[in-house]
């Protein structure tokens, strides 16, 4: 066991290190510069969110992601490239403009829709989802429960959430079947 920790930590200190290198460290610098917000979250997404969520769930140019609270849509990047179908939700219709333009800027497919989330009726077995993700949204959310409840009805029965927010070792996954009904 101490060497699967060991190569853990190795393993992440080498991504940290390697996400230093290619991001700007000046938090600033990146909330102004859209495209750099866009790419360095395309990078934290590749990085780190990509691994950590096929140690549960596989994921193939045939998976369906969700991302609620999309932005940009920079952590939907690195899904995209793979040639999942992906589809981005934020009430901010700027984002939304912007994730439609970097898609486009870079030949990506995506679908990305401005609107509240919780206004968005359950989809039918077949337009459910193998991923969603949640990054730097549920502490915004009122009512949690609630906004939780909603996203099970998007995931496909063995779907699962990723919710991560600031401090990133607080990120975490949930199989649909754990989450309330």
């Amino acid at each position: 066991m101490h060497g699967l920790v060991s190569f853990i930590l190795t393993d992440m200190q080498s991504r940290f290190r390697l996400f230093n290198q290619l991001t700007d460290t000046s938090m600033q610098a990146r909330h102004l510069d859209r495209k750099r917000y866009f790419e360095d979250s395309a990078i934290t997404s590749s990085l780190f969110y990509l691994p950590y969520i096929r140690k549960f769930h596989p994921i193939t140019s045939c998976s369906k992601i969700l991302e609620i609270g999309c932005g940009e849509g920079g952590n939907l990047k690195p899904f995209a490239n793979i040639g999942c179908q992906v589809f981005g939700v934020d009430m901010a219709q700027i984002r939304i403009e912007q994730a439609r333009q970097f898609f486009s800027e870079e030949k990506l497919k995506g679908h990305f829709e401005s609107g509240d989330f919780l206004e968005y009726p359950t989809p039918s077995e077949d337009d459910k989802f193998d991923i969603a993700i949640l990054h730097d949204v549920i502490e915004h959310v009122p009512d949690k429960i609630a906004f939780l409840s909603h996203i099970r009805k998007f995931l496909k029965e063995d779907g699962i959430l990723f919710r991560g927010f600031s401090c990133m070792a607080d990120a975490f996954w949930w199989t649909s079947a754990n989450m309330s009904q």
